[in-house]
């Protein structure tokens, strides 16, 4: 069973893939806002042992973006996805698993939901607001498995931002009350730009991004953990 076939788990979605096509460039969003995410380069269909289909980049150039109207979500909201983290290749090190903002913009100006990597392995779960000015939360710990999957998860209910890994609450809780900005940049999936010249791929897997319009609990958050972990293994 997966967190998707949850109808009490899938309020207030507004972006879910489920990856069920397994081929060609496009895949569905099943959330009400209905955005589709094209794909290209090497980004490539991997099917995994338990029959879920993954999304895999290159660290080179692979992407996915959203065709349809960017994601805004002022707060409480949540943003979670699985992700097997491989070895940064890029100048930058950094790896992004999960974009919808823009962080070349003015601080202060644009607003976003991430899920990024960083060169000593720490990933962040973070609101974007241009200029790499931005509230985020960090993993307790460096991952240092490049070949396992980790589930994902920020939250903020307009009080603090927090995160988890694979179902628990991080040490690193950032006390923040003010409304997302708006971005005006399409959702992005296995890439971002830290100055809007500068891409920095995913080497790596991405599976069931989603995005809620509210702050999910402690224990929505360890059910959908243990819903899906038999899917990738952990």
């Amino acid at each position: 069973m997966r967190g998707h076939d949850n109808a009490a788990l899938n309020q207030g979605l507004v972006l879910s893939l489920p990856f069920a096509e397994g081929t060609g460039t496009v895949t569905r969003d099943v959330s009400k806002t209905h955005t589709p995410f094209t794909f290209g380069n090497h980004t490539a269909w991997t099917q995994l042992a338990s029959g879920l289909w993954v999304l895999r980049f290159d660290g080179v150039d692979d992407y996915a973006t959203g065709a349809g109207a960017p994601i805004s979500v002022p707060g409480p909201c949540t943003w979670a996805a699985w992700v097997r983290w491989g070895a940064i290749l890029n100048a930058r090190g950094e790896s992004y698993a999960l974009s919808t903002g823009d962080q070349s913009a003015a601080a202060g100006t644009e607003g976003g939901l991430m899920i990024n990597m960083v060169a000593t392995r720490y990933v962040l779960v973070s609101i974007g607001f241009g200029s790499y000015n931005r509230p985020r939360s960090t993993t307790d710990s460096a991952i240092a498995d490049t070949a396992g999957y980790y589930f994902h998860v920020g939250v903020y209910d307009r009080a603090q931002l927090r995160s988890y890994l694979n179902g628990i609450q991080q040490i690193d809780v950032t006390a923040y009350t003010t409304a997302i900005p708006a971005t005006t940049k399409a959702a992005k999936l296995g890439t971002d730009s830290w100055d809007g010249v500068t891409w920095v791929p995913l080497n790596g897997d991405v599976a069931l991004p989603r995005i809620w319009s509210r702050a999910l609990a402690p224990a929505e958050v360890m059910s959908i953990f243990n819903a899906e972990r038999s899917l990738f293994g952990v």
